[in-house]
């Protein structure tokens, strides 16, 4: 191969060669498969087996996958739009203090970028003899004019003819989610391959148009194995490492996800040349030059007396498979694929270069870093170079064997603008969350406030987060964690804290003379934070959860009847059921009158009762109302019901005693009857708050939404505060413990993100929560994941296993659940 550049001249997504090919290029999104789904990692092939097949009538293709700086910055700079006024410069303190810890950690974070370049034309293309011997003709001219410093002149208006081409291929790439490159992403594409880890900016070099300066870096290969770039800007390291054999068996080689789950970043560029099946060098001549010679060696074995050799046995099983693959009309690809690594310096590429050739080695995959082949590599990459001729490094395979490199298949998952959140955890197993997070440098990003605003590409307008899964494996700490980013944003927060501990842990770090002198900006922050105690011993507090307090019509009534039936069961007590019924309306409508009335005077016209039984059921009542928890519900009136005016509001509710998650109804205390019923008009109460402003977003965080599940009419609550979402600017974050909580029919699209972590009992039902496959190996993926982890579906429909991270350890400390004992800190230490 001549060490040129190829490139002539280009013009929209068309690039021409010194040689007179043309070639397209076209960006690909990314399919998104779970690294454990392997059923649509198998669909994913045979759709790309049919279009390479598809694609054969253009002789060549170009694979390619880079690394493309994520500009972090950047994107937070477009989330500072929605920053909070009120929280501005610790929102800006902790997205810049992101990017600065990310970038130590990872260096440039990148994502991959996916591209194809089809050769729609070579210089000998003709029909017939005499085309042909024409087209060869030029070709040669064309050489030798160039070899005596002449060129011929070709402008843009050259491409034209290839509309008709290109309209065809479009069709096809758009089965793929492919699209035509623009002319400033073509320059970029091209500039990239001298720019390698040399600093330069992304938009300016995109509109760089001027091939002598896209090409003006000094390629110096005089380290062996190296090849050092330089420039005005500086230089770096770039290794070539092409695959030199494949197993015998190259199902699940998966090339192109090898690259995506090393921890720093790889280009993987394949460049493929369709065979020619008939003619003198054709595949059919080929193989039986092939099957001749294995014969020969075997029939010279047998005279020997010697057994054939296994090898040779194998290779006739090769040629044999191969011609069936033929006659069965499949494309024949001669394929070279290598990997890129780049680096400061010589020390950091090679150990780099080793970890992936050992990655590759565990899968029976043979590549090298050759010392002298540096160089030609480079140039053989190049956009519009033809592989036509090589002979190194060529794998053959027909079209199905080249879809196993699972090219354009990614398992990102989140926003692309966002606060971080954690990374994808490509591991099957891992023996620690550290291990998860620092092994993987897919970093996820995340805003809660952007599910229903109608985002290209997104599965769901709905604005609801559900967060499922056993307590004690991170539930509550990936949702403490969302509520503190969406205080920094422009949000009016409401947070559910019916076991009042939130304050405990925010106030342990506030009153931290430590984290008051590290971190003022954050302790500022949660001293900001509104608090409103339902404290049932103040008399000021009763009657602020009264639903004819502060509902109205039938939302008063429903409420009211379901909380008198959490505490007071009126099967078979028809009379008295009734009696209740009337009663509650009756002080409904006085209510609407403007008399000072409450719960407390439904249960007073049912003491005033002839009937003994209703009588006897409204003692009952009062007695069970009367110094408890329930005046916080039952009131006369006088008082007014709560009001939440702060941006950012914790509504704590104090002398309840909640059952635990999994406890059988018919054996709640009185206390826990009384606490559940207590929760009906609070959600109540919530979706009132979620309503009232549509012009302010507002969200509800419960951290214990099951609760409502429990209550009897809760679900009925849920359901409504569910229907606010969209049209009402209101997002709800919903956490339980089970996924059934969440899963019946008239849930169904009712939440657009989902968080499930492992619940040992549900795990079939948590793979069809999030919409991956039931099967053994999806269930062990589930059962291996540790605290920390969980699988997410976000608002594009990818679903993945995520490691949960926080980088702040003032967060972190103000996200505990639980103190640590003596005992059980010796009993990690001797871990």
């Amino acid at each position: 191969m001549e060490l040129e550049i190829p490139f002539k001249l280009f013009k929209d997504n068309l690039l021409l060669t010194k040689t007179g090919d043309v070639w397209a290029y076209y960006k690909i999104k990314p399919e998104s498969i779970a690294i454990n789904d392997l059923e649509h990692k198998e669909q994913n092939k045979k759709t790309m087996a049919f279009v390479y097949g598809t694609l054969s009538k253009y002789q060549e293709l170009h694979l390619m996958m880079l690394p493309k700086d994520m500009n972090l910055a950047d994107r937070f700079n477009h989330l500072a739009k929605d920053f909070s006024p009120s929280a501005d410069d610790v929102a800006h303190y902790y997205a810049n203090e992101t990017v600065k810890q990310l970038e130590y950690e990872l260096g440039t974070i990148t994502d991959e970028e996916f591209l194809v370049g089809v050769k729609l034309k070579t210089f000998q293309t003709s029909d017939n003899m005499k085309g042909v011997v024409k087209d060869s003709y030029d070709y040669l001219v064309r050489k030798l004019l160039t070899a005596v410093g002449y060129d011929m002149e070709v402008d843009a208006s050259y491409f034209k003819q290839f509309s008709e081409d290109l309209n065809e291929l479009d069709s096809v790439m758009r089965t793929i989610n492919g699209s035509p490159v623009s002319e400033n992403e073509l320059a970029y594409l091209l500039h990239y391959n001298f720019l390698r880890e040399l600093p330069h900016n992304v938009l300016a070099t995109g509109k760089e148009h001027d091939l002598y300066k896209i090409t003006d870096t000094i390629l110096d290969p005089t380290e062996k194995g190296y090849l050092k770039l330089e420039n005005e800007n500086g230089s770096s390291y770039v290794a070539f490492i092409p695959v030199g054999a494949l197993p015998d068996n190259i199902s699940f080689t998966h090339l192109y996800e090898v690259a995506q789950s090393l921890k720093f970043p790889v280009e993987l560029q394949i460049k493929a040349q369709y065979e020619e099946v008939e003619g003198l060098n054709g595949l059919n001549s080929q193989l039986s030059r092939l099957r001749r010679r294995f014969k020969s060696s075997s029939q010279e074995a047998y005279q020997t007396g010697e057994r054939d050799s296994q090898r040779n046995v194998t290779n006739q099983l090769l040629v044999d498979e191969l011609q069936n693959d033929i006659e069965d009309g499949k494309a024949i690809l001669r394929w070279l694929a290598c990997f890129v690594i780049t680096g400061h310096d010589k020390d950091e590429i090679k150990e780099r270069s080793d970890r992936l050739i050992n990655r590759l080695g565990l899968r029976e995959i043979d590549a090298y870093r050759p010392n002298a082949d540096q160089l030609s590599l480079f140039y053989q990459l190049l956009q519009g170079q033809s592989i036509q001729g090589a002979k190194n490094w060529i794998q053959v395979t027909n079209n199905e064997g080249f879809a196993e490199n699972l090219f354009a298949v990614s398992n990102r998952l989140g926003n692309n603008v966002g606060w971080y959140i954690g990374r994808v955890d490509d591991m099957a197993e891992s023996q620690s969350l550290e291990q998860s997070i620092y092994s993987s440098r897919k970093i996820v990003l995340f805003n809660p406030t952007i599910a229903n605003k109608g985002i290209k590409g997104a599965k769901t307008d709905s604005p609801h987060i559900a967060v499922t899964g056993e307590t004690g494996k991170g539930k509550s700490f990936l949702v403490k964690l969302l509520f503190i980013y969406m205080s920094f944003m422009k949000t009016r927060l409401l947070y559910i804290d019916p076991k009042k501990e939130i304050r405990h842990w925010f106030n342990q770090v506030i009153e931290n003379q430590e984290m008051q002198e590290k971190y003022p900006l954050f302790v500022n922050h949660l001293k900001s934070f509104h608090y409103v105690t339902l404290d049932a011993t103040d008399k000021k507090n009763w009657g602020v959860l009264d639903p004819i307090v502060f509902l109205k019509g039938s939302d008063a009534k429903d409420t009211a009847e379901a909380m008198i039936e959490q505490i007071y069961s009126t099967k078979d007590k028809d009379t008295a059921k009734t009696a209740i019924l009337k009663a509650i309306k009756t002080v409904i409508n006085q209510r609407e009158l403007g008399e000072k009335v409450g719960m407390l005077n439904v249960i007073e016209i049912l003491q005033k009762s002839d009937d003994p039984e209703i009588r006897g059921a409204g003692n009952l009542l009062y007695e069970m109302v009367t110094d408890s928890v329930l005046q916080l519900g039952f009131s006369d009136g006088t008082n007014d019901a709560v009001s939440l005016q702060e941006r950012i509001n914790i509504l704590e509710v104090s002398g309840l005693e909640l059952p635990k998650e999994g406890d059988n109804p018919d054996n709640y205390s009185d206390l826990e009857k009384k606490s559940v019923a207590l929760m009906i008009p609070l959600g109540k109460f919530c979706e009132k708050f979620g309503s009232d402003d549509t012009n302010t977003y507002t969200a509800e965080v419960f951290d214990e939404a099951w609760i409502f599940n429990v209550a009897k009419d809760g679900k009925k609550i849920l359901k409504s505060m569910k229907r606010v979402g969209r049209s009402q600017n209101n997002m709800l974050l919903y956490a339980t413990q089970s996924v059934a909580d969440i899963t019946d029919q008239e849930d169904h699209g009712q939440f657009g993100v989902l968080f499930a972590f492992d619940e040992p009992s549900e795990r079939e039902q948590i793979l069809q929560h999030v919409q991956l496959p039931v099967n053994e190996q999806n269930l062990n993926w589930l059962a291996n994941m540790i605290k920390g982890q969980c699988l997410f579906r976000d608002i594009y429909g990818r679903v993945g296993k995520i490691a949960v991270h926080s980088l702040f350890d003032e967060m972190t400390s103000s996200f505990k659940t639980i103190n640590k004992s003596a005992s059980s800190a010796s009993e990690e230490l001797y871990d």
